[in-house]
């Protein structure tokens, strides 16, 4: 009697040991499945460029008929498809389309989509006190951005490129300027690269953009970033995004900003 009442108690414990074991695993597998990708700074130009690839290689998005809003959204689904976490992603698309309401970014993307009005002195004065009360960018780190936007007074490409490295290397700064300068250095190389390859095509092709095109629009995709820097690196890595693609199709004459 005793055996078998030893019997039971052993097996009652191995069972209810399998079953702790077996819960443990499927909540260690349910941790796994719900863990979402990180982003750092550094890591931004590599992903702007992913995702501008995409948008090159889709036939529907984003094209001329559609808003700012929607763009910016089109954005959104595509690092929340790509794994990143979805209350993150949609909380800083949400605050961009806010802002976007007040006129801010209204203006800003309607101006920076302009060519001629680019390095006009309003539109310099409009991203020095966009990035100084809404980046807390210092006013060192906003003379350089103001210095790069006038990319046409460079020699070359390449002259442009040398400058923006060493005045934006990690070492120049402190503070919030550390990761701002972090995230437009590595998207403008990126952006470099990219663009670089696709307007080679296109005169290999006889399709030319006009003269500066290229600067103007690797530039734009790290000053995009900039602007996306209130929202986190979710709302930077959008807002690069779109004011790269919106900038490209102002050059190629499918302006897609409204």
């Amino acid at each position: 009697m005793k055996r078998t009442f030893l019997y039971s108690v052993v097996l009652a414990i191995l069972v209810l040991a399998i079953t702790s074991l077996a819960g443990c695993k499927k909540e260690n597998d349910l941790t796994k499945s719900q863990a979402k990708k990180t982003l750092e700074p550094k890591e931004i130009g590599y992903y702007h460029n992913k995702y501008i690839t995409m948008l090159l290689n889709s036939k529907d998005y984003p094209n001329e008929n559609m808003t700012f809003e929607e763009c910016i959204e089109h954005f959104g689904s595509l690092l929340i498809e790509d794994g990143y976490d979805s209350l993150e992603v949609i909380a800083a698309i949400e605050d961009i389309k806010d802002l976007n309401e007040s006129g801010i970014f209204g203006v800003n993307f309607n101006v920076l989509t302009n060519h001629s009005s680019f390095t006009s002195e309003t539109t310099m004065s409009l991203i020095n006190n966009y990035l100084t009360t809404q980046c807390n960018a210092s006013e060192r780190f906003c003379q350089v951005i103001l210095q790069l936007m006038d990319y046409q007074s460079f020699s070359s490409d390449e002259a442009l490129l040398s400058y923006a490295n060493s005045q934006l290397d990690e070492s120049n700064w402190t503070g919030q300027d550390i990761t701002l300068a972090t995230v437009s250095k590595s998207i403008l190389n990126n952006s470099y690269e990219l663009w670089k390859d696709k307007f080679e095509d296109a005169d290999n092709n006889n399709k030319a953009p006009r003269p500066g095109a290229f600067a103007y629009i690797y530039f734009n995709d790290a000053l995009g970033g900039l602007l996306g820097m209130p929202f986190g690196i979710f709302g930077s890595l959008g807002m690069g995004g779109l004011l790269s693609w919106a900038t490209y199709m102002e050059v190629i004459g499918h302006p897609i900003i409204k």
